[in-house]
This record gives structure tokens, C-alpha cells and sequence, in this order.
């Protein structure tokens, strides 16, 4: 090492340069004496101006969360015991927010017994962001394969579809037709009618998304189509235990598709029925309403099964993700918020608080005719 004091502050600033390009701060605890010491790149990482404020051990460990802050007490004590280095990944809180770092040391022993930690911590933030966005940019990608995967499936899908049903359709208006000749009650027939042409309403739906088209929308009577959603989900429920309440206050006709609107809630009712345990005394409740300004007409969809676990609350509307396991395809709730976006309004899961069950509402705009 020179002795030359020009050298000596030459290669200081050197090395502090260096430490600020890399954001790599240095720390150093006297056992001894108590005394902390932080380089000016490391108050700088925790948003500080360099000594603007007193040094102790308290004040140095309370950027870190309390998970974070026992580990690294752990460490250090294992260091001090073992004479081992350490490091680990953390998190800073900061004035300018979260920080990402990794943070280690290590123990100078003086005849077996620990006198100096000395360390340093890296802020990763920067890199972190970027991995952060490379995974989603990646997860886009599969994303955006998947659903042109779906588009050409649902191409065949409209392919091999199109013409049985409508073979069926046909096939209901003259067996209708043959059955008030004799005198026969068709009272069921209508429903099967109305199914039919859900179907085929359902390929032509396939066959816009395939084509990237958009769906006609006009005035919509949402009383109707959730008393036509309780009659199709009829039997389903009974064979749960479970029954549909409609709770229909007056409320305005909404803009969207009536066809969409029928598919919307046949899956958020269907999805609630799936929830219920078979023989719970389930209940669904569908609660029709205008919003407080009169721009909005509101539907609740609320169930008292076991509802959404808190964790996958921010997941449940992406395409492809289904907690039914082999059962779902993870496209109902992706489907049914498309419809209600696509319609002006939202779909979004509410908080019940201490309630059990979950709770979907949909909002969609008022029709002006």
C-alpha cells in the first residue's frame, strides 16, 4: 500500500466510485466499542444523505421487515458461533420505496472470540424489475400462443358445430308443430327451444372470436335473462341441494348482447353451484338493481360457499386459470369479464369480509334508446 497520502485519496474516490456505480454499499460493527459504520453508497441505498442522521444497530435494522430482520439476526449469530460468511436477499424500506438487496458479512475472530462484523449490501432493484418484466413479457407470450391455439380450435369447433345444430333447431319447430296438431302440451318445448339457440348463438360467439369480430349489442331486459338463467340451472342446483334466489328490484335496460348476457351469468352461476358442497343447503342469490346515479344497472352474484382463497383473488379472471382442476378450462371468468368490458361495464370480485361465500358483481351501463 503507498504511503503517498495524493495515491491514498486517489484510490479512496476510486473505490467510492466504484461502490456507486455498482450500488454496492459497506458496513462495519465494532463489537467492542458498539460503533457502526456505513460507506456513503450505503446510506445512499437506504435514501439517506450520507451520516444526516445518528448510526446504531436499531436504527441500521429497522428498513427490514421483521421476517427479514430475525433472519438476519440468525445469521449473524451462526457467523459470530461458526466464524462463517452469510448472505441472503431482502427487502429495504426506503423513503423512495421497496428496495430489493442482497446483504451478507462476515466475523474477524481475535484469539477464538468474534470482535468486528463487517459486510456489505448489494441493491439488486434494478435487475429484479427487469427479471420481473422478462417473466411477464415471457408469460404474455405462452399467453397470446395459448389463445391462438383456442382461436383456431374454436374455428373447428364452429366447423363441425354449425350444421348439426342447426339440424336440431329445425327439427324442434317441427316437432313442436307436429305436437299442437295433436293436441299435445309442448310446455318443456320452448326451454329446449331456447337451449338450442343458445347453442348455436355460442358457435356464432366461436366464430367472432375466431375471427376477431364483435358482437351486435342493443337494450337488454336483465329480468329476463335471469329468469331464463334460474330455469336452465334449475335441475343442476336441486341435484346440489341448492337454490337460486332472484332478488329483482326496478332497474333501467342495460346495453349489451342478450345472447353474451345469457352466457355471462349461466357461468357465474354455474361456477357457484361447482363451489357449494353437494347436500349444503346451498344457497345463490342474484340481486338486480340500478346503481345509486342511475348510469348503472348492477347484478350480484353471491353464493355461501366457501369462496375465493385471498391469495388467488388477483388470479381468477386470467385466461386458463382454474382452481377445478381437470374439470375447468379456466375460461369462464376470463369469457364472462371480457362480455362486461366489452359492454362498458366490469365484472370484479367483492370482499366479503366475515361472510362466507363469494360475491361477483357486474356492472354494466344504462340502455339509451
Amino acid at each position: 500500500m503507498s504511503d503517498d497520502p495524493i495515491a491514498a485519496t486517489h484510490t479512496d474516490l476510486m473505490l467510492e466510485q466504484i461502490q456507486k456505480i455498482a450500488k454496492v454499499g459497506g458496513w462495519e460493527y465494532d463489537l467492542q466499542t458498539g460503533k457502526l459504520y456505513w460507506t456513503d453508497e450505503l446510506w445512499r441505498i437506504h435514501g439517506l444523505e450520507p451520516r444526516s442522521v445518528p448510526l446504531d444497530q436499531a436504527f441500521a435494522t429497522s428498513f427490514f421487515s421483521d421476517a427479514d430482520r430475525h433472519k438476519m439476526f440468525e445469521m449473524v449469530t451462526q457467523s459470530m458461533t461458526e466464524g462463517r460468511p452469510y448472505s441472503f436477499d431482502a427487502e429495504i424500506r426506503t423513503s423512495f420505496g421497496t428496495r430489493r438487496v442482497i446483504t451478507g458479512g462476515d466475523t474477524l475472530l481475535q484469539d477464538g472470540r468474534p470482535v468486528r462484523l463487517y459486510g456489505a449490501t448489494i441493491d439488486i432493484t434494478d435487475r429484479w424489475e427487469m427479471e420481473q418484466a422478462l417473466r411477464q413479457s415471457e408469460a404474455r407470450q405462452i399467453l397470446n400462443d395459448r389463445l391462438l391455439a383456442l382461436g383456431r380450435f374454436a374455428a373447428d369447433i364452429v366447423h363441425e358445430l354449425n350444421t348439426p345444430l342447426s339440424v336440431i333447431g329445425l327439427n324442434l319447430e317441427l316437432l313442436e308443430m307436429d305436437l299442437q296438431k295433436a293436441g299435445i302440451s309442448v310446455r318443456n318445448l320452448p326451454t329446449l327451444q331456447r337451449a338450442s339457440h343458445q347453442l348455436q348463438e355460442l358457435v356464432t360467439n366461436l366464430r367472432q372470436f375466431s375471427r376477431g369480430e364483435a358482437r351486435a349489442q342493443s337494450g337488454v331486459a336483465l329480468p329476463v335473462i335471469l329468469q331464463w338463467v334460474r330455469r336452465m340451472l334449475k335441475l343442476a342446483a336441486q341435484e346440489k341441494g341448492a337454490a337460486i334466489e332472484l332478488l329483482l328490484e326496478p332497474a333501467p335496460m342495460a346495453w349489451s348482447s342478450e345472447q353474451k348476457l345469457m352466457q355471462l351469468f349461466t357461468n357465474l352461476v354455474t361456477n357457484a353451484l361447482d363451489a357449494i358442497p353437494a347436500d349444503s343447503s346451498g344457497h345463490i342469490r342474484l340481486w338486480l338493481r340500478a346503481s345509486a346515479d342511475g348510469q348503472s344497472v348492477l347484478v350480484d352474484v353471491q353464493d355461501n360457499g366457501p369462496g375465493v382463497p385471498p391469495d388467488l383473488r388477483d388470479r381468477i379472471f386470467a385466461p386458463f386459470f382454474t382452481t377445478k382442476g381437470d374439470h375447468g378450462t379456466g375460461l369462464g371468468l376470463a369469457i364472462s369479464h371480457n362480455i362486461a368490458t366489452q359492454a362498458g361495464g366490469s365484472l370484479e370480485l367483492l370482499s366479503q369480509g366475515a361472510q362466507p361465500g363469494a360475491c361477483f358483481r357486474v356492472t354494466l351501463p344504462v340502455y339509451v334508446g
